[in-house]
């Protein structure tokens, strides 16, 4: 059996890593990701692509990709859920729900929008059970660039799923509507499907939540399994000691301090200045989580439109209602 290395890229907590993060604040401050290509850069869940910071970190051998989740550094971001003591750290601007407050200690394994209930904010499209923003309102806020939603991950050690216990399940869906209901809806989905079968049997975990759905839920690894050498990743989740090559453990669990992922998805970006649509609703559950204060924010980063080829109103109006339709497929109860 190999012998294999623990790498903790993980920084260590309080102010002294802060010179070595991106500290982030609009998008004279975004964060530059190479092209998503699975697995070498990033992973496919549902209609999201979404990259591991600390990957990203170790295949350049920078700190480049360590992002900032402070309090003082993400109160003038656009916050979907954060807080402390399950008290929101800050407040959106006009026309966006402020933050949910996220659980915090061991107590709430648990939290859905569904479950908490509205956040402050009242405006046209502004759901019970959704964390809401018009769209003008978003944009604004990107001033022209892409959306990149960033994820706190900060488990502890205690799981009731059969999960490793750094590791979270996660669903969500982004819905996008205009204000006449003229333009068939878009729903995207971030859940654990990928077209590629070996990878989505580490990403895809079946799950009945407390909400009483049955939803392909991510699997959220706290660790991965790279290949030094190479640079690679050859499987999510911590290394065994039979792996071939030059294995190492990369720790993705970066606690309350820093952004461990970034998702987005170039439908959402061309969708979102289409002209299309009025209003956003974001739905997310978490599930099997432990110590808290998961966090999720939104800042702007370069526009993943296809290049040079902006489709047709008519058409992204059709694939979103195909999208639709499959994000009600993928929600439906089992």
């Amino acid at each position: 059996m190999l012998a294999f290395k623990s790498v903790k890229l993980a920084v260590l907590g309080g102010l002294a890593f802060i010179g070595g993060m991106v500290a982030l604040g609009g998008s004279a401050n975004a964060l530059a990701m190479p092209a998503c290509v699975q697995p070498d850069t990033c992973l496919t869940f549902g209609d999201f692509d979404v990259y591991s910071l600390s990957f990203l970190n170790f295949q350049t051998g920078t700190s480049d990709y360590f992002v900032s989740a402070t309090p003082g550094n993400i109160k003038d971001l656009t916050v979907i859920g954060t807080g402390s003591n399950g008290v929101p750290v800050n407040t959106n601007t006009a026309g966006i729900d402020d933050a949910y407050a996220m659980p915090s200690g061991n107590t709430i394994t648990y939290v859905s929008t569904g479950s908490q209930g509205d956040t402050a904010g009242d405006f046209a499209g502004d759901g019970a059970t959704t964390w809401d923003a018009r769209v003008s309102s978003i944009t604004d806020f990107l001033g022209g660039g892409g959306m990149q939603i960033f994820f706190g991950f900060n488990e502890g050690d205690q799981n009731t799923a059969g999960l490793p216990d750094q590791d979270l399940l996660l669903w969500g869906i982004i819905s996008l509507y205009d204000d006449e209901g003229v333009n068939s809806p878009l729903s995207l989905v971030f859940d654990g499907t990928n077209a590629n079968p070996l990878i989505q049997a580490q990403t895809l975990y079946n799950y009945t939540d407390p909400d009483g759905d049955t939803l392909d839920y991510a699997h959220v690894h706290g660790e991965i399994c790279v290949d030094q050498t190479l640079l690679s990743l050859i499987h999510l989740g911590e290394c065994t000691g039979g792996e071939a090559g030059d294995p190492a453990t990369i720790d993705q669990d970066l606690g309350i301090n820093q952004a461990a992922f970034m998702a987005r998805s170039s439908l959402l970006d061309q969708a979102l200045y289409s002209g299309l649509y009025d209003y956003m609703q974001i739905e997310f559950r978490l599930a099997e989580i432990s110590s808290g204060y998961e966090q999720i924010f939104i800042n702007a980063g370069d526009r993943f439109d296809v290049p040079n080829e902006v489709p047709e109103p008519a058409a992204l109006a059709l694939f979103g209602f195909g999208l639709a339709g499959l994000g009600a497929l993928r929600r439906k109860r089992r």
